[in-house]
């Protein structure tokens, strides 16, 4: 994108504060990167028409939003309770394997592994298979775990 000239280094940084949820206004791209007015609205602009940002509103009252298409994956943003609860809330839709988690939080192997095993130690997934064929539901309350980690 930058090679093609739709955007300049500068935006990158206005591209993480959007990937982390924050909404960008004219005077927070000032302060981000020490420009005038008009040069964060064109920043703001340009990031809008390449189809990265949303705006809401109009003129001094606009704000800007990353797009949803390009949220980072739930492991960057969301909190550890969050993304725990994601992973029973997919657990109970269907069994999971450690694969189908880290394709949905973008998280690695290892990090999965590891908070897969703390909800089947906290009795929250039920852990089904051994090794690569290990299977998490969401556990049932008043039911016996047949195989924990």
């Amino acid at each position: 994108m930058e090679q093609r000239g739709l955007i300049k280094p500068s935006d990158r940084i206005l591209l993480v504060h959007a990937a982390r949820a924050e909404v960008l206004t004219n005077a927070r791209v000032r302060a981000l990167l020490g420009v005038d007015k008009d040069q964060a609205r064109i920043a703001l602009q340009r990031l809008r028409d390449a189809g990265f940002l949303i705006q809401r509103g109009e003129r001094g009252g606009a704000t800007y939003a990353l797009d949803r298409s390009l949220a980072p994956p739930a492991g960057l943003r969301l909190g550890q309770a969050e993304l725990e609860d994601l992973i029973v809330e997919m657990a109970s839709e269907n069994p999971l394997a450690n694969a189908d988690v880290r394709a949905r939080t973008g998280l690695d192997r290892g990090p999965t592994l590891e908070l897969l095993a703390k909800l089947v130690r906290e009795g929250r997934l039920e852990r089904f298979g051994e090794r690569r064929g290990s299977r998490y539901r969401a556990a049932i309350p008043g039911q016996q775990h047949l195989l924990s980690i």
